[in-house]
């Protein structure tokens, strides 16, 4: 029942966040749109959660891709600190010394970019610097989980596309609860770096690969 609970809580926190980019809820803001839309507003909202503690929202722009109703800026005092060439970086080394987890989890998607174990704090900066605009945090989580399944160790990938005609009976709520839900936390065995993702990110991430398994395993 707990389990339960939390799952539901996530949901939740989903709608909520839905509400706030969109004016309905995430149901609302992803059925029936054309697949472009779809797959554009599913990497902003699981995005968001990932640059949250690294911004803030604003209302607006006047034009958004998604018809947001707001964007996310880097916080005061962090954007100049990432624009820096080669630093000072109080805020980040201060986050890094708290082993803050969306620090941990830009460290992983900065050793993705720059393709080094151990990544360099002016590295670190101007991985957060370039990924401006929401949807960007969600394709550097893709890039950091994309080794972890497609290898011949990983039967997660499998699991997935065998889940696609489970997903498709379902509306995007219960689908999240009955299939994206459990393959989510099987997802964060096989890729512990999730540990460091707010929930509510990893949700969508396993959703967008289950839709997309079959396109995504051929790739891998």
């Amino acid at each position: 029942m707990e389990a339960e609970s939390s799952d539901r809580q996530t949901l939740v926190d989903l709608d909520d966040l839905a509400r706030a980019e969109y004016g309905c809820t995430l149901a609302e803001a992803l059925e029936g749109q054309p697949e472009d839309m779809f797959v554009m507003r599913l990497a902003r909202l699981s995005g968001i959660p990932l640059k949250k503690p690294f911004a803030d929202p604003k209302d607006g722009p006047a034009h958004s891709r998604t018809h947001a109703h707001r964007y996310w800026e880097l916080k005061d005092g962090l954007r100049e600190e990432v624009e820096r060439y080669n630093g000072p970086y109080p805020l980040l080394e201060s986050m890094r010394d708290k082993e803050d987890p969306a620090y941990q989890m830009v460290r992983e998607m900065a050793k993705i970019r720059y393709d080094t174990a151990n990544p360099s704090m002016p590295q670190i900066a101007d991985t957060i610097l370039n990924a401006q605009s929401e949807s960007n945090w969600f394709t550097n989580l893709v890039l950091v989980v994309r080794p972890h399944i497609c290898n011949s160790a990983s039967d997660w990938i499998k699991e997935a596309r065998d889940k696609v005609a489970d997903l498709a009976k379902e509306h995007l709520q219960a689908g999240l609860i009955s299939v994206i839900e459990p393959l989510t936390k099987k997802l964060v065995v096989a890729v512990p770096i999730l540990h460091f993702v707010p929930h509510g990110s990893a949700v969508l991430l396993t959703y967008f690969i289950v839709r997309y398994a079959s396109s995504i395993s051929s790739s891998c």
